[in-house]
């Protein structure tokens, strides 16, 4: 949202409006209003925080050139070579289009 909205909502608020007559006037829920007064009143700042993902704690090639090496390893066997989930391999594969052929004789 933007910050000239988050402005005049704290800004209602402030100076005495109240909060759900606020989020009526603003059409904005109660709760991420409070989460703009709250913030306003530790930083002064109502600006976003910055989105973006967090780093990958894999390097994506590293995990290709592991699984064309070692072809025949199941998903369980990769996750557990580098400390992570199989749902984490199976993305890095997808994402490289490298698909796992199941083996139903180990069951």
């Amino acid at each position: 949202m933007s910050i000239d909205l988050r402005e005049r909502a704290v800004e209602y608020v402030e100076s005495g409006g109240k909060q759900l007559e606020a989020c009526r006037i603003f059409k904005i829920s109660h709760r991420t209003l409070c989460g703009w007064l709250k913030r306003f009143r530790e930083s002064g700042n109502l600006a976003p925080k910055p989105m973006g993902s967090r780093p990958w704690k894999l390097d994506h090639a590293i995990v290709v050139d592991y699984v064309k090496v070692r072809n025949d390893s199941t998903l369980q066997e990769i996750a557990n070579h580098f400390g992570t989930v199989v749902s984490v391999i199976d993305y890095i594969l997808r994402k490289h289009k490298i698909t796992r052929k199941k083996n139903y004789s180990l069951r």
